[in-house]
């Protein structure tokens, strides 16, 4: 029981001060509930990335419903949520100072 306690505090350290920084460059949270606030009303990068992680996801899926060519190939073994996941993330990497509203890219630069 201490065992998984003691990962646990030490993932929420991690989330809070690897992860998030310790608050530096950090926004208020009311910005993430308004539509005029810094991230605005649709991250357009964040919902690219992840359309574009599912699309190339199909052919790694394998499952009852729909096995890909390369679950196929791979024995049955589904790997397309580890495949969507690292493709959204570089996608999303890449596109999203591209397609940020202007007030979230001035609100984060010191």
């Amino acid at each position: 029981m201490h065992d998984r306690q003691g990962r646990e505090a030490l993932l929420l350290l991690v989330a809070q001060f690897v992860i998030g920084g310790a608050g530096r460059n950090s926004l208020p949270v009311a910005n993430f509930y308004t539509p005029t606030g810094a991230f605005g009303r649709l991250n357009v990068a964040g919902v690219a990335a992840m359309i574009m992680g599912v699309i190339i996801s199909v052919p790694f899926m394998a499952n009852d419903f729909y096995t890909g060519p390369i679950g196929s190939s791979l024995g049955g073994a589904d790997v397309s949520y580890f495949v969507s996941g690292i493709v959204a993330a570089l996608i999303y990497l890449a596109a999203r100072h591209r397609f940020a509203p202007r007030s979230a890219i001035s609100s984060t630069v010191s």
